[in-house]
């Protein structure tokens, strides 16, 4: 039930966006990997506020209902070069036995990007816990 309720909300969110005539598109960014950052096995969606901070937000799509949502900020400019490191912080559920609990994540990582837009390409990230996140960026 957790996760058509997230679903909805993420459409919701979407679908508020496209609808404002002031929402810059190109700044959105759709990934798909494993890992805390993709609720486990799902999806990844950023919002740049500028080139250097962000929103993001990753929901399972396995049926977990494991969600993450934080912020990003990029530690070199994308005008500079393919390769961008970032640290990320945020909040992430995954499932322990039965129970969900939602703990505070912190991990640095990394962006290569490829020719047509500096923030699609190839995620990598690993946590504090050591938990690494992999995914790739549309």
């Amino acid at each position: 039930m957790r996760i058509f309720i997230i679903a909805a909300l993420a459409c919701g969110l979407a679908g508020a966006a496209l609808a404002a005539p002031d929402v810059d598109l190109t700044r959105f960014s759709l990934g798909l990997g494993a890992g805390q950052m993709y609720g486990e096995l799902g999806t990844n969606i950023e919002y740049r506020l500028d080139e250097q901070f962000a929103v993001s937000g990753g929901f399972g799509l396995n049926g977990d209902g494991n969600w993450f949502l934080g912020g990003r900020m990029y530690l070199k400019p994308a005008s500079t070069a393919r390769t961008r490191s970032r640290i990320t912080v945020g909040v992430a559920t995954e499932e322990e036995g039965n129970r969900q609990p939602t703990k505070l994540v912190v991990a640095v990582g990394g962006t290569w990007s490829n020719a047509r837009n500096e923030f699609s390409g190839w995620n990598v990230d690993i946590s504090t816990e050591g938990k690494i996140s992999f995914g790739y960026s549309f």
